[in-house]
């Protein structure tokens, strides 16, 4: 395949991009960037002097074909195992967007003179990927992130930790995790990986929109300085989590889950990536790493709420290795639990979103309209699918009403 093809093949699959960055950083040329596209999404560009159509970024890009997982003989185990659990230091959970869990893992390491990859974010901009080799580094690495986050180089920066005979844990999403898992072609001994339920990443214009919006309503004239997607000042029982944004003059605002705009559009799942909604990792025979992280939602129907206060985790355990280490970590109190506590409150394990027939309406509207203007347009237009759709089961109704009544 020459050049030209190759980089024509390379823009159709563009349209479902994950941005995964799984292509930016096999290229041994440099010759590919992530940058935003038109609706706010990751996408790559090739830069075509550089490119020397190796087709080295087509063959990892997991578009177009599922590829599956590396892994060692007899290591992916028949049937996940499910647990709930919290990290024993409370101020540490409070802290974390659930249960802490993923702290808890990461001191493991961190004890065995191990490094972390995880995700921090820098004000207003994309998360990007860092590395952690003690306890104040790992602290920004806490809490969700629900804006995408770059992957720039960061397999690589793994790839390379790997070599030297470190123990190494990546935490990411399962795009991500399988990204990784892809470049190094093998499960390495010293490898321990950990994805998140993840139901897709909205638009940043989502959150430039946002950010907008809060500086127009409470009067800021600064830069945001830090960013808290899920604060647990009010807990965590029963979703009353919420988002906080601290500026660069000093004032912070808050706001709770089901009134703050961002969590409302988030949520809603109008604006995610095109590809999330057809997410090839979904499904435990698709996941590739060796733990999952969760909120254990609705926890508290099945057990006394006060331990629960501060948050809880549910983890699944996919191979052999996270069942060997689960035991291990002391700071963490777990317990298992079936596993439909587990799918029943976190169906993004093993589905994924409809889409959403108004995808490209309802990305035109962020990009082009204020926050306001887009959360208006949604509910209206809702409100009139689930009309159309009460008239279309109308006339199925009545027949049902004439035949009872004969």
């Amino acid at each position: 395949m020459n050049r030209a093809l190759h980089r024509d093949y390379l823009r159709e699959l563009v349209q479902d991009c994950i941005g995964c960055a799984a292509c930016q950083n096999v290229c041994a040329r440099d010759a590919i960037r992530l940058e935003d596209d038109a609706d706010g999404f990751l996408k790559p560009l090739i830069d075509e002097e550089s490119c020397v159509g190796c087709r080295a970024c087509e063959r990892i890009c997991p578009i177009g074909k599922q590829k599956s997982a590396p892994c060692r003989s007899g290591e992916k185990t028949p049937q996940p195992s499910f647990y709930f659990g919290w990290h024993r230091d409370e101020r540490l959970r409070y802290q974390s967007s659930s249960g802490g869990f993923v702290t808890a893992l990461a001191q493991y390491v961190l004890e065995r003179g191990g490094c972390v990859f995880g995700v921090v974010t820098e004000g207003c901009r994309h998360p990007r990927f860092a590395m952690a080799e003690s306890l104040e580094e790992l602290a920004p690495m806490r809490g969700s992130k629900y804006v995408q986050a770059r992957a720039d180089g960061v397999y690589r920066d793994v790839r390379a930790q790997l070599k030297t005979g470190r123990l190494v844990l990546f935490s990411g999403t399962p795009c991500q995790v399988g990204a990784l898992y892809q470049l190094l072609r093998s499960r390495p001994h010293n490898l321990l990986s950990m994805d998140i339920v993840c139901h897709g990443v909205p638009s940043f214009h989502l959150f430039r929109r946002y950010l907008e919006h809060i500086r127009r309503a409470e009067h800021v004239d600064a830069e945001p300085e830090s960013v808290f997607f899920r604060d647990k000042r009010r807990g965590w029982l029963h979703y009353r989590f919420g988002m906080r944004l601290k500026w660069t003059n000093g004032h912070e605002y808050y706001g709770e889950n089901g009134k703050d705009v961002f969590l409302r559009g988030f949520l809603g799942d109008d604006i995610l990536n095109r590809g999330c909604y057809s997410c090839r990792y979904v499904g435990f025979e698709n996941r590739w790493a060796d733990f999952t992280a969760a909120d254990a939602w609705e926890a508290w129907t099945y057990y006394e709420e006060e331990p629960l206060r501060a948050g809880v985790s549910a983890v699944v355990l996919h191979t052999e290795r996270a069942r060997c280490v689960m035991p291990q970590s002391a700071c963490f109190h777990s317990f298992a639990v079936p596993a439909s506590q587990v799918l029943r409150h976190n169906p993004a394990l093993i589905a994924n979103r409809p889409f959403p027939a108004h995808h490209r309406y309802a990305l035109r509207v962020i990009r082009s309209h204020s926050l306001a203007v887009y959360l208006r347009r949604m509910s209206s237009l809702k409100r009139w699918y689930r009309l159309m759709g009460r008239l279309r089961r109308l006339p199925l109704r009545l027949l049902r009403w004439v035949i009872a009544w004969r």
